[in-house]
């Protein structure tokens, strides 16, 4: 990770770099899907997840995968973790705009 942080003149914390490689994992488990290679998708998914717990798409697409190979069980908490991040998202973009809106008054 020296060799990333290195090459950008921004100040990246290993929080930035985390939610970096966690979407870059998230595209190798969607490249290794789309040419049916789910066990290795899977392994990505869960890499991703591992890096950044609160990214709803990894949780999304490795629920898809989960159900395209029958685990329905897994797959459904895949899908309500997904569901889950995206509402306290939400949540959490309301509260700031609203606080905007107050501060502008």
């Amino acid at each position: 990770m020296e060799y990333f942080i290195g090459l950008t003149p921004q100040n990246l914390s290993i929080f930035n770099l985390d939610e970096i490689f966690a979407r870059f994992y998230n595209l190798k488990g969607t490249l290794q899907a789309d040419n049916g290679k789910f066990k290795e998708a899977i392994e990505y998914y869960n890499k991703a997840i591992e890096l950044n717990p609160f990214y709803p798409t990894a949780f999304f697409n490795r629920g898809t995968i989960k159900a395209d190979l029958g685990n329905f069980e897994d797959a459904k908490y895949d899908f309500e973790k997904a569901r889950e991040l995206e509402l306290n998202f939400e949540s959490k973009v309301e509260l700031s705009e609203s606080l905007l809106n107050e501060n502008r008054s």
